[in-house]
């Protein structure tokens, strides 16, 4: 499937502010099965941008807004043939791999709580991936998804205590309980596409994880749609938690308040768009 997505995201201020200096990971994969066609990044006010890559991959473009302005706008525009198979074929990871995927981070922490809860949803004789199967219907079926009920700070265990989170609390709580029963799982942000919905609804990034299978691969899970992941999704970061794999980073000098705007169109490359963003 080609899919054309573009991601607008607004930064608005009361006031003028100034040396706006901020990192974007807007760029999908162009591996694993997945096919980056082309892919356009813009900014307002204009300004170039340097590309760098991270140590998991993620390509990375860094700006620096020097003057004075109420609004920054960042476009990125991407055409994306997508993958058929939930499986990122990989016959082993490295040990700080398995080190950075097993053990806490910001969003991860690993507790008693959480340990629990794994060990009373996964069958005893399960292997890798019945137990991630299993760990992803879980909480599908124990939690409720309810859009304001958590916020960017969310932590897994704070997921676990409410019973309700959105698609990035969902994707760290499977890996927070994949984790304490020592499977490697990673967070991943990207897009989802359901072909539902009309071509100009405004959508946002979404975020699902992925599992380590020895000798196999990383097995990619949406535990917001409880299901393993197809054609209809569109990677574009992974890391830790969301901290490694955020769509935007960034400070700015000034006393004015800011606001966040973030539209996201998904289309089949074939459609023409109804609308003009």
């Amino acid at each position: 499937m080609k899919l054309h997505i573009e991601h607008e995201t607004v930064f608005h201020y009361n006031e003028p502010v100034c040396e706006a200096v901020g990192e974007v990971r807007l760029q999908p994969y162009d591996h694993d099965g997945q096919w980056l066609i082309n892919f356009r990044l813009a900014l307002d006010p204009p300004t170039g941008f340097e590309r760098i890559t991270d140590r998991f991959g993620n390509a990375i473009h860094c700006y620096s807004v020097l003057p004075p302005h109420h609004q920054l706008t960042i476009t990125a525009q991407s055409l994306v043939e997508t993958s058929n198979t939930p499986l990122l074929a990989a016959t082993a990871i490295s040990l700080l791999e398995r080190h950075e995927f097993c053990t806490p981070s910001k969003f991860v922490p690993l507790n008693d709580a959480l340990a629990d809860f794994a060990r009373q949803h996964t069958p005893s004789d399960a292997n890798a991936e019945a137990s991630a199967y299993a760990l992803m219907h879980a909480i599908a079926n124990n939690f409720v998804y309810e859009r304001g009920s958590t916020d960017i700070s969310t932590t897994a265990d704070a997921v676990l205590a409410g019973g309700r989170g959105v698609c990035q609390d969902f994707a760290h709580l499977l890996i927070a309980l994949c984790r304490s029963q020592g499977l490697p799982a990673r967070y991943v942000s990207g897009y989802f596409y359901d072909p539902a919905l009309p071509p100009e609804t405004v959508l946002a990034s979404h975020a699902w994880a992925e599992v380590f299978l020895e000798g196999r691969g990383w097995l990619a899970l949406d535990p917001t749609h409880n299901c393993a992941i197809g054609p209809q999704y569109v990677r574009v970061a992974v890391g830790r938690d969301y901290a490694d794999a955020a769509p935007m980073h960034g400070v700015y000098q000034g006393s004015g308040h800011e606001t966040l705007k973030v539209r996201v169109f998904i289309r089949v490359a074939d459609m023409q768009p109804t609308t003009t963003p």
